[in-house]
């Protein structure tokens, strides 16, 4: 086994996890109810937005972003996920409803 390539990923991605962390406890700590439920889906739904906006962050080569800059769109989008979560649920429902009146406007946005 080579446990120095794991200790070096794990060097490497220290500041974004640390990021994540510091974006899931600011989270936490503006919720007005507290439950193991809403602890547990937090933590969830902000990992899947931090890993989901780092893995675009990191594809994208149309623009040159730094290192410190990905991880601070990384830290910011954990924090707002629930905002995030709720856009992503509000365009899926809108999909599912009726999916060519929003290709249409889809379309007429990106024509501005």
């Amino acid at each position: 086994m080579n446990d120095s390539g794991i200790w070096l990923k794990l060097h490497e991605s220290f500041s974004l996890i640390l990021m994540f962390i510091l974006a899931c406890i600011a989270s936490l700590l503006r919720t007005e109810k507290y439950s193991f439920t809403s602890v547990v889906t937090g933590i969830v739904f902000s990992g899947f937005i931090a890993y989901s906006v780092n893995l675009l962050l990191t594809d994208i080569t149309i623009v040159n972003i730094s290192e410190n800059m990905r991880i601070v769109a990384v830290g910011i989008s954990a924090y707002l996920n629930r905002y995030i979560m709720d856009i992503l649920d509000k365009v899926a429902i809108q999909i599912s409803s009726d999916p060519i009146k929003t290709l249409s406007d889809i379309k007429k946005i990106w024509k501005k």
